[in-house]
């Protein structure tokens, strides 16, 4: 009878271990980003420098900060349930071995104690995976310090200076249509777009008059992943994914919308002229595709 038993909870065991190792590695893939940071600025549409990202292995999440704005990659709940789904797992193994042992038997007393510790371990971890807070603080702490550079930064206001225009709504957006456009044709008919160039807006605040602020966004390659199979095919696409970048970079310089660009990294930093409607604009990758953002400033006028 022991040994139907210790059959039984360790089967239960085995099985809930499977479906627990399971939902892992879902959730841990739906965490998993090339670069978490640029992610995040894409789905809060702010600039990466104002963004905060705290990843956490277990219970996997990503958790992206922006202002008052909080997303996670994956419902709270679901790391509640992998805690109880793990903690379930170690009973129900603890059982089986203590049924699977003889001289075990006459000291229950130790196996319900130490059952009750896993269970009152699994309810404090059951509460962490469900407190936003501590994620959410990590993610603030690792925003960036705003970094002065020269080719990002104008003189120093003075009072004699001149105070910038206010920016048209309709120029910033049709400057961004116009590098839409000219990314378009840098790319050739053959590139793919998994996301074409397309213009958002959302509402800011320039000093005490309300605005809108635009976003560019965009993906391409010459290549659909899903049939990419291997390092050797993944390297090969990149590379061409990067030649089509740099073919953009050098149709956004030969307008007059921006005026240098800084590489860092592999990818592309502009800068804009004076009175530009345009306040960032960058080439960069995620997982070999590339990406297209380009941000305006707060325009106030029609």
């Amino acid at each position: 009878m022991r040994r139907v038993k210790a059959v039984w909870w360790g089967s239960t065991a085995a099985v809930l271990g499977s479906v627990t190792l399971g939902w892992f590695a879902q959730l841990m893939w739906r965490t998993w980003r090339w670069d978490p940071r640029e992610d995040c600025a894409i789905e809060l549409a702010l600039p990466w420098e104002e963004i905060g990202v705290a990843a956490d292995v277990f219970p996997p999440q990503l958790t992206c900060v922006g202002g008052d704005r909080v997303t996670f990659a994956n419902p709270l709940w679901t790391g509640q349930l992998l805690v109880v789904g793990v903690t379930v797992v170690i009973i129900c193994a603890l059982v089986s071995r203590w049924y699977r042992q003889e001289r075990a038997a006459k000291r229950p007393v130790a196996v319900i104690v130490t059952c009750a510790v896993v269970a009152a371990l699994g309810v404090a971890g059951v509460i962490g995976a469900g407190d936003p807070r501590p994620r959410v603080e990590s993610a603030r702490q690792d925003i960036q310090p705003p970094v002065q550079k020269p080719w990002l930064s104008g003189p120093a206001p003075t009072a004699s200076s001149t105070p910038a225009a206010p920016v048209s709504a309709a120029k910033a957006r049709a400057a961004l249509t116009e590098l839409g456009r000219s990314a378009r044709r840098a790319g050739g008919e053959g590139l793919l777009w998994p996301k074409r160039p397309v213009i958002s807006s959302e509402q800011c605040e320039d000093g005490t008059q309300p605005g809108t602020r635009f976003l560019l966004t965009a993906r391409f390659t010459t290549r659909d992943m899903d049939d990419v199979h291997g390092p050797s095919e993944v390297l090969q696409v990149s590379q061409a994914n990067e030649r089509v970048a740099a073919r953009i970079v050098d149709a956004w310089l030969a307008g007059d919308l921006l005026t240098g660009v800084e590489p860092l990294h592999g990818e592309w930093y502009f800068t804009m002229p004076a009175g530009s409607p345009l306040y960032t604009a960058h080439v960069g990758f995620t997982d070999a595709i590339g990406e297209l953002r380009v941000l305006s400033q707060c325009a106030v006028l029609p």
